[in-house]
């Protein structure tokens, strides 16, 4: 089976358990015209699933993570695998070449509110690896507790973040199909499904900056918030808050 059929194909039959939906595989490879030879970097890439299914369709992948267990787990199984743990400072550097796509699932400096000094500097970071024409991507999974309250950031809180940048921010959604049991049953009870959302930028000639330049625009970008992207972030650091001990 060529690599064009395994992501066309919609069975649950497939070559790699990516953990992602077939669909939301495609927009990532299509949408950034990757192909055979194209770059990609995994940030946030666990045991590296998605590393080794794009390196088996020719893509060539790189991964990195701040889990350093999940890391050893997927090295342990695919001693090949191109991954590495770390803070991404020193991860950043060991790249030589610029990748034609920066994909960001989990990375701890995105679990909090995406105004924060620490958010834009790693978007910086990742932003100074990508070559003029490529493209970053934050893939997120989609979640709802009770109530319809959603347990994440939401694609309006990337682009208020991205929009810092001498980039245009792009938010992609993928609700999951209804015959998944979940987004069923919340399909006759009117509640709204969980799925996956993009949200996308793509470097251009004029957008393309040195290292230096970049961390410069997130200085300036961490400036002008003093509250958190959303009610979602906010809520988060005051649990956060009260299980500090005290001082």
């Amino acid at each position: 089976m060529g690599w064009m059929q395994r992501l066309k194909s919609e069975s649950c039959m497939r070559l790699i358990r990516t953990g992602l939906p077939r669909h939301v595989l495609r927009h990532l490879i299509f949408t950034h015209n990757i192909g055979v030879g194209s770059r990609v970097l995994d940030v946030g890439c666990g045991r590296g699933d998605l590393v080794r299914f794009f390196n088996q369709l020719g893509i060539k992948t790189s991964g990195i993570d701040e889990r350093y267990k999940r890391v050893a787990v997927g090295l342990r199984e695919t001693p090949s695998l191109d991954l590495q743990d770390g803070p991404l400072n020193e991860m950043v550097s060991t790249f030589h070449d610029k990748f034609d796509l920066v994909i960001v699932r989990r990375f701890g400096e995105y679990e909090n509110s995406l105004f924060s000094p620490e958010s834009f500097e790693t978007t910086a970071m990742l932003l100074s690896l990508i070559k003029a024409g490529g493209s970053l991507v934050f893939l997120q999974k989609r979640e709802y507790g009770s109530e319809y309250e959603i347990t994440g950031h939401v694609g309006d809180c990337f682009r208020k973040h991205l929009d810092n940048y001498p980039v245009e921010c792009q938010v992609a959604e993928f609700p999951d199909k209804l015959l998944h049991r979940k987004s069923f049953r919340r399909f006759f009870s009117k509640r709204p499904r969980a799925g996956y959302f993009t949200a996308s930028v793509t470097l251009n000639e004029k957008a393309a900056r040195s290292p230096e330049k970049w961390l410069y625009i997130a200085e300036a970008a961490s400036m002008k918030f003093r509250v958190p992207c959303c009610i979602w972030s906010a809520e988060k650091f005051i649990t956060e808050q009260k299980k500090r001990p005290a001082a």
